[in-house]
């Protein structure tokens, strides 16, 4: 699960870390749960490019995304129906 807050500073530790984590990953069903309360620009790129890779491993069958935001939060819910239009080979849930 991720969670909390992505911003800018934090980006190259926290988000451009997993590539290679995703290109070695072995299993083939993942399910991805994140819960952010803020991400910044940059931070929605590296997003995107971490989702867009579990999404083309090709040992991943069935990947998952659960995106969790709190119920009055419309940027973090307008984010996640962002990710769930272009990533349309995986499952995201809203």
């Amino acid at each position: 699960m991720y969670r909390g807050t992505v911003c800018s500073r934090k980006c190259p530790s926290v988000l451009q870390a997993y590539p290679k984590w995703v290109d070695d990953i072995e299993i083939s069903t993942v399910t991805v749960s994140i819960k952010l309360s803020y991400f910044n620009t940059s931070s929605t790129k590296q997003l995107y490019v971490l989702l867009k890779k579990l999404a083309e491993n090709p040992k991943i069958e069935k990947l998952s995304v659960l995106w969790h935001y709190e119920e009055d939060d419309e940027d973090i819910l307008e984010a996640g129906r962002y990710y769930q239009a272009i990533l349309k080979t995986s499952t995201l849930n809203l």
